[in-house]
């Protein structure tokens, strides 16, 4: 991965801390190429996360999506980080296609609780937004979709993608 990505994959995770609307108003925002679609949160948990639309440097048609899950930003998201014990991993699956089942992790994994359910209760908020975003964009130059986060949201995306 080149530089400049991981570069634009830092700042895209940090312009998710931000509320929406005052992501452009951040110094980052400007050189960043990034465009905010949405933001959700999941409201039991209040983990979060934003999903930006990123047009290519070298081909202005090109794009790609990056969602960037934030990490601890409230007493909600540090109560998630202290629910440390590591519990049955029976609430993730890891993906459907269809024409593949559901790939379930091993019957013995554990996970830590708090990410677990918070990871869950995420990607039900960003699961149906993402789908409208892919749904809609009648353009046949998008290359790939990154996830992308910081501290709880790099368990987020992690775990959850």
């Amino acid at each position: 991965m080149q530089i400049a990505t991981l570069q634009r994959l830092a700042v895209a995770s940090s312009l998710s801390y931000l509320p929406i609307d005052k992501i452009p108003t951040s110094p980052y925002y400007a050189s960043s190429n990034l465009d905010p679609i949405v933001q959700v949160v999941d409201p039991i948990s209040q983990s979060g996360a934003t999903l930006f639309r990123h047009i290519h440097d070298d081909d202005d048609d090109a794009l790609s999506y990056i969602v960037a899950c934030r990490g601890s930003a409230n007493l909600k998201n540090f109560g998630t980080n202290l629910k440390f014990g590591l519990v049955p991993a029976t609430k993730l699956s890891f993906g459907k296609s269809k024409e593949e089942e559901v790939i379930l992790p091993p019957e013995d994994a554990l996970v830590h609780e708090g990410f677990q359910d918070a990871s869950v209760g995420l990607w039900e908020e960003l699961g149906p937004e993402l789908i409208n975003v892919l749904n809609n964009d009648d353009n046949d130059k998008t290359k790939d979709i990154v996830f992308t986060g910081h501290s709880l949201g790099g368990v987020m995306e992690y775990i959850g993608v």
